[in-house]
This record gives C-alpha cells, structure tokens and sequence, in this order.
C-alpha cells in the first residue's frame, strides 16, 4: 500500500503541473504516466492502476467542482434574485 500510496502522490504532482502548463485531456496524461510507470520495475501493474484510478477520479473530481465555482447559477435564476422576482410577480398577479 507505501507504493500506491506514493505513486498516487508523485502522479498526482506530476499531473497536477502539467495541467498547470495548459494541458487538459487527463485522460491522455493519465495514459502518458502509465506508459511512464510501466518502463519502471518496480512496481507491479495492479499498484500503478489503483493509484492512477484514484488519480484520474481526484482530478476529475476537483475539475468538476472547479467548474461548478466558475459557472455560478445565472442571474436570473440565483436564489437571491428568484425569491424577489416572485414576490414581485405574485404582488402584480403575474405569479405563473
């Protein structure tokens, strides 16, 4: 588990700076780092895959989320300008 564990960190870094650099297909760097660990013997092929799994859904994960904060609700549909619309709409008898 010391090795998955330690390839999941220097994968991650590693991945983590490339995308820094203006990558962004995670699958094909994944791929990339695979290839990479596979010419090193010292670690089995099981290892590398659980960590990079867990890579690939991490960084996926953060992209997603990441996403999420960049593209916040439209105006017109945020809570803080629906629930005055609405009272404004039911005050006028327009409320669908």
């Amino acid at each position: 588990m010391k090795k998955v564990a330690q390839i999941y960190r220097e994968s991650l870094a590693a991945l983590t700076e490339l995308l820094r650099h203006g990558d962004r297909d995670i699958d094909e760097l994944v791929t990339a780092r695979r290839q990479q660990l596979m010419a090193s013997e010292s670690v089995t092929p099981s290892e590398i895959d659980q960590a990079l799994v867990a890579v690939q859904r991490d960084l996926e994960e953060f992209t997603r989320s990441y996403q999420e904060v960049r593209q916040p609700e439209s105006v017109s549909d945020a809570v803080y300008t629906r629930d005055p619309r609405e009272s404004v709409e039911r005050a006028s008898g327009h409320y669908r």
